[in-house]
């Protein structure tokens, strides 16, 4: 008789006594089931297959004023494999806590080791600590964010990097994975009534968002760490209602800089309206932060790191105090 019909007669009896779940061998990728509400009570198994197609993809992070690259190796295998474990927005019966959803999106198992070396790269890299941080920060803040995102599924921090792009929850969890393999103490940060997730690394109370022992990171734009100002609906964010999720234990980050540069950054911008208002200053001060655009949509051009309207009529000239129409 064979073990697995031993189970089977076992958990047969054992229904009869007091009710048993059949079991589900949870190696098996097309025993997960596909109803939405169901799936989370799996975890998902970690397989081992062989990785055959490799290509390389290159990210761009600012730090000091310079422009940097890093390479990274992605798998096709691996992102084939996650994508049958399809994480849904929406769950309404059997759904996981948002804790047990953070975890288990952020800390996904299968390509834990390949994230990890991200973090040791980083962690080796001939900067200051806090550098370190913002240099990653930047690398994930200056990938595209996905505006053709389904409104179904989410993805796992692999392929956020496999595709270079990613929304608000899936770069921030990115972030998480890397900064928590760094060392620092982060938290998953959830503002609900605008449905928007940042990340927080623990930092100093003269710098933490809203008494929460975190400096808050957007992940979706180049932003200063600590700059809450998202723009659009998301200008709420220091008074509306958010949860800390810690993720992580560990190194508090620094943000003395980053908080002076941010309230420099809102001086620039409170004057740049002014007559003669010289752009020069402030183009630097962005090229040495990271924060200059590098690209703009259709309807706008770029001068000396902003995005300006095209001229209606005559030519565009980009000059110090900035773009005009001549």
């Amino acid at each position: 008789m064979t073990t697995f019909i031993k189970v089977i007669i076992a958990c047969l009896i054992l229904t009869l006594l007091f009710g048993c779940t059949a079991p589900n061998d949870t190696n098996d990728v097309n025993n997960i089931p596909s109803d939405k509400n169901v799936w989370f009570n799996y975890i998902i198994p970690v397989a081992d297959f062989n990785l055959a197609h490799s290509s390389i993809r290159t990210y761009e992070y600012y730090l000091g004023g310079t422009k940097y690259i890093y390479n990274f190796i992605v798998y096709d295998e691996i992102n084939t494999y996650l994508n049958k474990f399809p994480l849904w927005y929406g769950c309404k019966v059997g759904c996981p806590t948002q804790e047990q959803y953070i975890k288990l999106t952020t800390f996904e198992p299968q390509s834990q080791k390949h994230l990890k070396k991200i973090a040791t790269d980083f962690n080796a890299f001939p900067f200051k600590s806090d550098d370190k941080v913002r240099a990653l920060v930047s690398m994930v803040q200056s990938m595209d964010y996905n505006t053709n995102k389904s409104d179904v599924y989410e993805s796992f921090p692999y392929q956020v990097l496999f595709d270079k792009q990613g929304i608000c929850g899936e770069k921030s969890m990115l972030l998480l994975n890397i900064l928590s393999g760094m060392g620092y103490k982060t938290a998953y940060l959830w503002f609900p009534d605008v449905n928007h997730v940042a990340v927080g690394i623990g930092c100093d109370g003269n710098y933490d968002f809203r008494d929460s022992g975190y400096c808050y990171i957007e992940s979706t734009k180049q932003m200063i760490i600590t700059d809450t100002n998202v723009g659009s609906d998301l200008t709420t964010l220091n008074v509306t209602r958010f949860t800390v999720y810690p993720t992580s234990t560990g190194n508090n980050f620094n943000a003395m800089l980053d908080n002076d540069a941010k309230l420099q950054y809102y001086s620039f911008i409170s004057h740049s309206e002014d007559t003669n208002f010289d752009f020069m200053p402030f183009y630097y001060f962005k090229t040495y932060w990271g924060l200059n655009k590098t690209k703009c949509n259709n309807n706008l051009v770029l001068c000396l790191g902003t995005c300006w309207q095209k001229c209606e009529t005559g030519e565009f000239k980009c000059q110090s105090t900035g773009a005009i129409c001549q």
